[in-house]
C-alpha cells in the first residue's frame, strides 16, 4: 500500500483501485 499512497499523493497520478466494485487496472486496458 506505500507505493499507492506515494502515486495517490503525486500531482497528474490517478490510481484505479475500486475493490468496492471489484474493479482493477489491467495491462489489457
Amino acid at each position: 500500500n506505500t507505493a499507492k499512497e506515494i502515486l495517490s499523493n503525486a500531482p497528474g497520478v490517478v490510481v484505479i483501485d475500486d475493490r468496492a466494485s471489484n474493479y482493477f487496472p489491467t495491462p489489457l486496458e
